[in-house]
């Protein structure tokens, strides 16, 4: 057995969001952790990053803060989370892939200052997600 990928978490993350109101972002890691990841081997649920926090924890952080890139997810007041009409689309379709996600586009200006809508790069995508983790947005 092996730690999910942070979108391997995206189903787990909506479906626990589906029966909720809104609850906060560690609560709802805690949730996913317990409902979907408890089968797990006590070293890989332990196991820590280089800053120490728990991997599996912050992949589905990870996962949620993907989620809400592609608007399957809100945040309606800091901390809290909920699940949007597009989560729950992607709930009946059954599946959710990270392809999904990185169907975003990305709003820039060229010199000539016109709106100019773009497909991010890979690179353009990592910048992005590390700054909002650094963030923590």
């Amino acid at each position: 057995m092996k730690l999910p990928k942070y979108h391997e978490t995206f189903m787990p993350i909506l479906e626990t969001l589906s029966s909720l109101e809104s609850i906060s972002s560690r609560e709802l890691a805690i949730r996913v952790r317990d409902k979907y990841y408890s089968d797990l081997p006590k070293e890989l649920l332990d196991k820590k990053t280089s800053t120490g926090a728990n991997t599996l924890i912050d992949r589905i952080l990870w996962g949620k803060s993907y989620l809400k890139m592609g608007k399957f997810v809100s945040y309606p007041k800091r901390g809290m989370v909920q699940i949007a009409d597009k989560g729950k689309q992607a709930l009946s379709s059954g599946k959710l892939l990270l392809s999904d996600i990185k169907k975003m586009t990305l709003i820039s200006f060229n010199t000539a200052h016109q709106l100019k809508v773009k497909r991010m790069t890979k690179k353009q995508w990592k910048v992005l997600m590390l700054t909002m983790h650094h963030r923590k947005i």
